[in-house]
């Protein structure tokens, strides 16, 4: 009977072999992504200021101002295509 614990003892250590791996993968990955979180979030802070100093507040444009010129630039080029065509 001692082969049978002897063989439990074996399976067991694999075992507890594989878990300890795949939790170091996973601690490995969850460190990268953040540290990719981390430089993402002192990109995205950086463009802000960025933006934020060559813009200033008065200089952006809401989603509106943008729709409306888009419009207008819509309606000249069929006002030019219909005087060219007639």
């Amino acid at each position: 009977m001692w082969y049978f614990a002897w063989i439990l003892g074996i399976l067991l250590a694999c075992s507890l072999g594989i878990i300890n791996g795949l939790w170091l993968e996973q601690v490995e990955a969850n460190e990268l992504a953040d540290e990719a979180n981390k430089e993402k979030d002192k990109m995205g802070q950086s463009e802000a200021k960025l933006e934020n100093d060559t813009l200033g507040n008065d200089d952006l444009i809401s989603n509106d101002q943008i729709k409306n010129g888009l419009e207008k630039i819509n309606l000249a080029k069929n006002e030019t295509s219909n005087d060219t065509t007639a």
